[in-house]
C-alpha cells in the first residue's frame, strides 16, 4: 500500500509540476505565458547575464481559473482583473506592472465579474462601472467595467 500511495504522489507531483518550467529565451509555446524570469549567467550557452523565463501552461486550466503573469499581450479568452506593481519583477529594472488574469471562457451565462479597463470580450457586456483611485495600476482615477457573460 505504501509503494501505491508512493507512486501516485510521484505522478500528481509530476503532473502539476510539468505544468511550470524554465526554458531559455525564445518563441513561447502556445497555451502557455511567461509568469517570471530570472538573470543567469551563462545559461543556455550564452556569454554573460541570459534572462531565463519561467513558463506555466494555461490552456488546460478550468474556466475561472486566476494566473499572475508578466506582462506580456493577455491570451484569447482571458481578461485582466487586477494589476500589482513589483520592484524588479520578471527581469525588468524598476517597477513593473504584473497582471493577474482570469480565464472567463465556458463561464456560465450570467457570470458578472469587475475587470480592469480593457475591451470588452465578446459575448459579454458591460452592466456597471466603478471609479477607483490607482487601480488597475493606473493613475489617478480609473473607471473599471463590471461585466456580465451574455
Amino acid at each position: 500500500m505504501k509503494v501505491f500511495i508512493t507512486l501516485i504522489a510521484c505522478v500528481l507531483t509530476f503532473l502539476v509540476k510539468g505544468q511550470v518550467q524554465e526554458i531559455c529565451p525564445g518563441p513561447i509555446p502556445a497555451g502557455w505565458v511567461i509568469i517570471s524570469i530570472r538573470d543567469c549567467a551563462g545559461c543556455c550557452g550564452g556569454s554573460g547575464i541570459v534572462k531565463m523565463p519561467t513558463i506555466k501552461r494555461i490552456d488546460n486550466l478550468p474556466a475561472g481559473s486566476v494566473v499572475e503573469i508578466c506582462p506580456q499581450p493577455t491570451p484569447a479568452g482571458w481578461v485582466v482583473i487586477s494589476v500589482r506593481t513589483c520592484a524588479g519583477c520578471c527581469g525588468g529594472s524598476g517597477l513593473v506592472n504584473l497582471p493577474t488574469i482570469k480565464r472567463i471562457d465556458n463561464l456560465p451565462s450570467g457570470t458578472v465579474l469587475e475587470i480592469c479597463p480593457q475591451p470588452t470580450p465578446a459575448g459579454w457586456v458591460v452592466v456597471g462601472v466603478r471609479s477607483c483611485a490607482g487601480c488597475c495600476a493606473g493613475s489617478g482615477i480609473v473607471k473599471l467595467p463590471t461585466i456580465k457573460k451574455l
